[in-house]
């Protein structure tokens, strides 16, 4: 579906969070997981991944499957060898356990070939290392798409939320951590309440907490021309750390992180805006300087532009080009806008053919068993 630069699209609000829709199958889901080229008797195809003329069928990768391509990240202007390939590979993949279905995003640091043993991250893709790598943990129930946790070399997180009440023992007290749209793929907006805990989620965590955060997100479909200057459809979802009294807007949040979801290849972009004012907490750095550096980089195409009226108390308009940053405008309420920087991105838009002999991690032994605990 394509959208006019000019038109402004209106969200609706998705129902409450206490409150289930019946069982139907989960559209988002498509744009969740990585599809794989197929042949006339649906077996993955080597070397060939979407966009390739030769891809005349495809489908979502199923659990168990060796993706036969992974996503790399663009890395801008002046690297090198690097350029090539990128610094980080990503997959977007079905991870079964005990018959319990979850999506891993993984994040594979690794070099060309060619540009040898230079610098800290001089391993070959598919080599997992448990010190420099990691994951994010997805999936969705019969209303909402969500990360239930992540994995990195800094730290294990997860979202533990009010479900907790009734599923202490269980993954659900994962579930609409942070959200990332509706499960019917549809435009809309929510604020949820949960609580980041930074550590390995363990079996049978005591209690729940006495008091959630509440967090706002928006997301909306719009067709997007990412980095490898391949367009297509996408559902960007908007998620703030905070949600104003009325549960309308973000309220006083000054930084967004904004991730594009696609049928192809699922999450393959991040962002990360503040507000124009903003200073970095431990460099020093102003948001105009962040946002600066970033553009003249390289890195990543421009962002989606289409102007969003969330509610009557919340309002983006596009994105445009200023000087040399990425800037959009909120309000909220009756207020003015605000001008907001687009501060680091990292798009991984670019499909790389797996390499006769790669290696693929198995997720299954490698995450926290708790996040499939039905």
């Amino acid at each position: 579906m394509r959208y006019s630069s000019t038109a402004v699209l209106v969200l609706a609000a998705t129902s409450a969070l206490a409150q289930d829709r019946s069982a139907q199958s989960p559209p988002i889901l498509d744009f969740m997981i990585m599809n794989v080229c197929v042949d006339s008797q649906d077996r993955p195809l080597a070397g060939i991944f979407p966009g390739n003329a030769s891809c005349t069928r495809q489908r979502d990768i199923r659990a168990g499957e060796v993706s036969p391509y992974s996503l790399h990240n663009h890395v801008g202007l002046g690297k090198g060898c690097d350029a090539r390939l990128g610094n980080v590979a990503k997959e977007n993949l079905p991870v079964v356990i005990n018959k319990v279905t979850r999506i891993i995003s993984s994040y594979d640091k690794g070099r060309a070939p060619e540009c040898g043993k230079e610098g800290v991250a001089s391993q070959r893709f598919g080599d997992f290392d448990a010190q420099q790598e990691g994951a994010s943990i997805q999936w969705v129930d019969n209303q909402y798409a969500f990360i239930l946790g992540s994995w990195s070399p800094v730290t294990e997180a997860h979202w533990v939320t009010p479900l907790c009440r009734n599923h202490l023992n269980d993954s659900r007290r994962f579930f609409r951590g942070w959200i990332i749209g509706s499960a019917d793929g549809k435009a809309g907006y929510v604020t949820a309440e949960s609580k980041l805990v930074l550590s390995t989620p363990k079996d049978g965590v005591g209690a729940c907490p006495s008091r959630f955060n509440r967090s706002f997100t928006y997301w909306f479909p719009s067709e997007m021309k990412f980095t490898n200057g391949m367009s297509l459809g996408a559902i960007v979802s908007s998620h703030y750390s905070r949600a104003s009294v009325s549960g309308l807007s973000p309220g006083k949040a000054e930084q967004v992180e904004r991730t594009y979801w696609t049928r192809e290849f699922g999450f393959v972009r991040w962002e990360k805006w503040a507000r124009k004012d903003w200073i970095h907490p431990r460099n020093k750095k102003p948001a105009t300087d962040m946002a600066s550096n970033l553009r003249n980089s390289g890195r990543c195409s421009p962002p989606a532009t289409l102007p969003v009226r969330v509610n009557g108390e919340f309002e983006v308009r596009s994105v445009r080009s200023n000087q040399d940053i990425y800037l959009e405008q909120q309000r909220i309420e009756k207020g003015d806008f605000e001008d907001w920087v687009m501060t680091a991105c990292n798009d991984f838009s670019k499909p790389v053919a797996r390499p006769n002999g790669q290696a693929a991690v198995d997720w299954g032994t490698t995450l926290n068993r708790a996040y499939w605990r039905e």
